[in-house]
């Protein structure tokens, strides 16, 4: 890394701390506007139970899609689980589930406390309700069948699974109602346009005594107390629309190397904006960001339709464009990033109260660099001056510096400067190097390579206080290689574009 790559890096870092400390936000603030959230109770459309058998005899195919309860029991060799759909179908497009829970009604209750059922998702969704109540029903549900005669389970017993299962401690007494939150599972159906299935089944199927409980089947006399699942949704959240920059305006220049960044912020659901992410860099792929700022709230949060302001809070190089973007928060979503391409030029600082630029003996004020050196005016002329060689501004041998940038002031300043390419068309090639004053150069090798230099192209430097004497000074080393060209001569102008603490 160059000396400049050094210089480069440790602006870029204490930018990032200035900004953390002096930037800030003018804004409108508004409270979040919530999304609005219905609630809906459905009846089941389908239930039954499924038993697998009784004292040896067969009850595997009999179904109970008539039976006004619904029964779960634990027995080796007589387990009983239910089977149940809801249509959510019914619910509007667009909308999340934010909760759903399951409730049976219990009439009857044979347990032990400490008895845990668990609901889980039915896999094979095509299982008929029947309408019997104990007996051999083609086409409808069983222990063995989803469709008896037809469509056997993949399982005795229902096809479910666990994934996104639930269970929930059997609750003391009768006359109750007994709940499982499943919206994991009403949002599985919802995203898939199904029916909402579930199965309820003992957690432990292999007691030796009975223990059962019966819960009322849509079947029962009481609709109240039928099957319900209570579900709440809201619609799905669109992220807020990708902000609009408004200043400075697209390729303007001349802006103040201060300057406000404002941009609109809108989003399809009016909610206001909790937090924005802001970057602004010297160039278009923001690979080094000179502000990089990420949920940024303070001062919010900000209606939907208003303007943002933002106050960049450190001062930028003159004379330079500059790229920013934004992209912001509505409490669910991240807008996209705004066109990175949006570019402003900030207004050039010409000259400078603290920095100057004086010739090789730290004395005399200098601004143009003439070529021949030595005889400024004089014509380049072939073969005098070699144009397959790289020319060492300085005396032979050794470089001396062509100008030195003076700091006097008794502060520190990162010093902002550009070198103009040499008139004329005299050279092909032009390369600056600055070093602390005093460390001269050995020869051209030094500098050529280091940095080029052209038109249009700032940098910066450190220069140290005026007390500290030859850090307060840096040499400011040339080489140029000459152009094909004769009877010439060129000048190139170092210009102070302003300084920063």
């Amino acid at each position: 890394m160059t000396r400049y790559g050094k210089w480069r890096k440790t602006l870029h870092v204490w930018l990032a701390l200035v900004l953390l400390a002096a930037a800030s936000v003018v804004s409108f603030a508004s409270l979040p506007r919530p999304v609005a959230a219905a609630d809906v109770t459905l009846d089941t459309t389908g239930d039954t139970y499924i038993r697998q058998l009784v004292l040896g005899t067969a009850m595997d195919n009999n179904n109970y899609g008539g039976a006004v309860d619904l029964r779960v029991q634990s027995l080796i060799d007589d387990n009983q689980r239910i089977l149940l759909k809801f249509a959510v179908d019914s619910l509007p497009a667009g909308q999340v589930i934010s909760s759903a829970t399951l409730r049976l009604y219990i009439n009857t209750n044979i347990t032990l406390l400490g008895r845990i059922y668990g609901a889980y998702r039915v896999t094979s969704t095509d299982w008929v309700e029947g309408t019997a109540d104990g007996a051999v029903e083609t086409g409808s549900a069983s222990w063995n069948s989803r469709q008896d005669g037809s469509l056997a389970w993949a399982s005795p017993g229902g096809d479910y699974t666990t994934d996104d299962g639930v269970t929930t401690n059997v609750p003391a007494g009768q006359d109750v109602w007994m709940e499982w939150t499943v919206t994991a599972q009403v949002q599985y159906a919802y995203d898939n346009s199904i029916d909402a299935h579930f199965l309820i089944k003992d957690s432990d199927e292999t007691l030796v005594s009975a223990q059962y409980i019966y819960f009322n089947s849509r079947e029962s006399a009481d609709s109240d107390f039928w099957p319900k699942l209570e579900v709440t949704y809201a619609p799905v959240n669109q992220p807020p629309d990708i902000p609009t920059l408004i200043a400075p305006a697209d390729g303007a220049s001349g802006v103040s190397t201060s300057p406000d960044l404002v941009f609109n912020y809108s989003d399809p659901e009016s909610d206001s904006a909790t937090q924005f992410d802001i970057q602004l860099d010297n160039n278009s792929d923001f690979t080094s960001p000179l502000i990089d700022v990420t949920d940024y709230s303070t001062g919010g949060p900000w209606d939907s339709g208003g303007d943002i302001t933002y106050s960049v809070g450190i001062t930028l190089s003159g004379g330079t464009q500059y790229f920013w973007r934004v992209r912001v928060y509505d409490g669910a979503n991240w807008s996209g990033l705004s066109d990175g391409s949006w570019d402003f030029t900030t207004a050039a600082t010409t000259g400078s109260a603290s920095i100057e630029v004086r010739d090789q003996t730290y004395l005399l004020a200098v601004a143009d660099i003439t070529f021949p050196a030595a005889s400024p005016g004089t014509a380049v002329t072939n073969p005098a001056n070699d144009h397959s060689q790289t020319q060492l501004f300085g005396d032979a041998g050794t470089a001396k510096p062509v100008v030195t940038l003076v700091n006097t002031a008794d502060i520190a300043y990162i010093v902002w400067y550009n070198i103009t390419e040499f008139s004329n068309g005299i050279v092909t090639a032009e390369y600056f190097l600055v070093n602390d004053q005093g460390a001269a150069c050995a020869d051209a090798a030094a500098v050529t390579g280091s940095v080029t230099f052209g038109s249009n192209q700032s940098t910066g430097v450190t220069i140290g206080k005026a007390t500290d004497g030859a850090a307060a000074q840096k040499d400011l080393y040339l080489t140029i290689t000459l152009s094909s060209v004769a009877l010439k001569s060129g000048t190139s102008t170092i210009t102070i574009l302003g300084e920063t603490p």
